[in-house]
């Protein structure tokens, strides 16, 4: 097959989810679809320019960890741009815990696997049981291995879920629904990251890794196939004004910026100081409405 697409495998991070043997399983997977894959064990590849020009896909495996702001700026970037954003398990959903703008992009954030271990079930979401990633697949379907926990957000579009049910011994009063497949905020139709797709936790050994055919890596083989066939967005003039100005795009404009103690914005109106902090009104582009905001007062501050 003609290889007409790039793809960049990103993998390192915490040695127990095994970046190198499980990317190794599946990069065959994606050269026999087309793509031109390069691999980076290194986040420096996110802050190269150069490198992220005209990808097709990022495949990341990277769990925990620290990220930059400038590597983070860059893969924010690539995504915005519509660059294919794919993974598992905590390498996607427990990666960079410190970087808040990248947990928007995902739009969700591992918290724990209580008790480890345990018998669970996963359901597709009736509404949403036609989905790509997920048509065909059983309604319900039984695991053993980790029940993550997951913090997200409305922006989330759900395709699965899974229920901690609440006993006399559980730290939650009550029974908890929580997603198992929901395509990240930031990359809208060309992303896909199921937590539970591949249980890298057991893995101790690079043949008792789970391989793309297995059924349990269904659904991110699926979301991979989807980045594929869907149309990457060119990016406009409009995204690259807003990226910059930071509008209505949840990313501050820059490394610096976010380094920056609080002070009032370029374009910005003082309104009032308040006892929790200082109202500003904001000079917004043009045919948008007014902003305001709140930047809270430091409690620390005498």
């Amino acid at each position: 097959m003609t290889e007409n697409r790039r793809a960049l495998v990103v993998r390192g991070g915490w040695d127990g989810h095994v970046p190198v043997e499980a990317t190794d399983r599946f990069v065959p997977f994606l050269r026999d679809n087309g793509f031109h894959v390069d691999i980076s064990d290194t986040l420096d590849v996110y802050a190269d320019p150069s490198a992220l020009a005209g990808l097709d896909l990022i495949l990341q495996c990277w769990t925990m960890g620290t990220a930059t702001d400038a590597q983070i700026d860059g893969l924010i970037g690539a995504v915005r741009s519509g660059t294919g954003f794919a993974g598992w398990h905590g390498g996607v959903v427990d990666a960079f815990r410190s970087s808040t703008r990248y947990l928007q992009m995902t739009g969700g954030q591992f918290a724990e696997h209580p008790d480890d271990f345990v018998d669970y079930e996963v359901e597709i979401v009736p509404e949403r049981a036609d989905h790509p990633i997920v048509a065909g697949l059983s309604a319900k379907w039984a695991l053993h291995t980790e029940q993550y926990w997951l913090l997200t957000d409305g922006l989330s579009d759900v395709l699965a879920t899974t229920r901690f049910r609440a006993t006399a011994n559980t730290a939650w009063r009550a029974d908890v629904e929580v997603p198992r497949s929901t395509p990240a905020n930031g990359a809208k139709e060309r992303s896909s990251s199921p937590p539970w797709a591949t249980n890298s936790t057991t893995w101790t050994t690079p043949t008792s890794a789970p391989s793309p055919n297995a059924a349990s890596s269904g659904p991110l083989v699926r979301g991979v196939s989807r980045i594929m066939a869907a149309p990457r967005r060119a990016q406009t003039t409009t995204d690259r004004t807003r990226r910059r100005a930071g509008y209505n795009t949840g990313i501050r404009p820059t490394s610096a910026h976010a380094r920056t103690p609080p002070g009032p914005r370029r374009g910005t109106t003082l309104i009032r100081e308040t006892p929790l902090g200082t109202v500003r009104r904001l000079a917004p582009p043009a045919g948008c409405r007014v902003q305001v905001e709140v930047v809270p007062a430091d409690p620390y501050q005498p």
